[in-house]
């Protein structure tokens, strides 16, 4: 039993389940547009979740790998090693997809690149002083949800039928859901750091808004979710429109639940584990 439980914790710690579940993601748009399977889009955004996280981990919080008796941080500090070739395997094997990807895929991937160098450096701003993007207040939560909807919206649909999606209403509807699921998701995981960013005075929406008001803002978010579903312009089929509406009232509940300074564990494996919802309520509904 404890041998499985450290494998368990090994998946989620590393972010080996996160980058799984992303690739769930990728299936779900294009269940959702009835796009054909394509495994290297797959394989490629897997691969690209784990390499980004696992890089930010020992670039920007090398102090994740520091053994301080809880589980998250042991798991890390005895895998150090790992994720280090991981990391390094991971992006080899993106330089070698990449040729393989369609040119409007590349080009959004490019800009990803782009903006996510822009956010991550630092650049100098007066005599001795530096400015990143990183410490915007409050900037995070916003930037890493456009990122994530780019990614497992854009991308795929682009593999598919090129710049010509662009000109698709059901697009943009799609990416504003994809865009606020991600909102929702951040700002539960910025809810949970809220007492060590006070103490490193970060700040951050839960920190400018305090507890109550970020429940309230994710509630808030939550119900556009809802009500987005239920457009007429919102081209899903009635099957789709159910799964969706079951996996955001679920939401509710891990906003209900989410507590400052949260067990990792409830975080890493429900509220991340939420993004495969709608895809399993879809299948269950649907079939494969």
């Amino acid at each position: 039993m404890k041998k499985a439980r450290k494998a368990f914790d090994f998946l989620i710690y590393t972010n080996i389940l996160l980058s799984l579940f992303s690739g769930v993601q990728v299936l779900l748009t294009n269940k959702v547009f009835h796009i054909p399977f394509h495994i290297i889009l797959i394989v490629f955004e897997i691969l690209s979740v784990f390499c980004a996280y696992g890089f930010s981990m020992i670039h920007f919080h090398q102090d994740s790998f520091l053994s301080d008796g809880s589980p998250r941080q042991n798991i890390l500090s005895e895998n150090y090693g790992f994720m280090k070739w991981a990391i390094i395997l991971s992006g080899i094997g993106l330089f070698l997809i990449f040729p393989f990807l369609s040119t409007p895929c590349k080009a959004l991937i490019a800009l990803e690149s782009i903006l996510v160098y822009f956010y991550s450096k630092s650049f100098p701003y007066k005599k001795g002083k530096r400015i990143s993007f990183r410490k915007v207040p409050a900037l995070k939560v916003w930037f890493i949800s456009f990122i994530w909807a780019i990614s497992l919206v854009l991308l795929p649909l682009l593999d598919w039928n090129g710049w010509s999606i662009l000109t698709y209403s059901g697009t943009y509807i799609f990416f504003l859901q994809k865009y606020l699921v991600f909102f929702v998701l951040c700002l539960l995981f910025d809810f949970r750091d809220l007492p060590n960013d006070r103490l490193n005075k970060l700040i951050t929406l839960p920190t400018l808004l305090g507890e109550q008001k970020t429940k309230y803002l994710a509630y808030l978010v939550n119900a556009i979710l809802l009500l987005l579903i239920w457009l007429p312009h919102s081209n899903l089929s009635p099957q789709e429109k159910i799964s969706f509406t079951l996996s955001y009232m679920i939401f509710y509940i891990l906003i209900i639940q989410a507590k400052p300074g949260g067990k990792d564990s409830y975080y890493m494996v429900w509220v991340d584990g939420s993004l495969v919802l709608p895809y399993c309520f879809l299948i269950l509904l649907t079939g494969f």
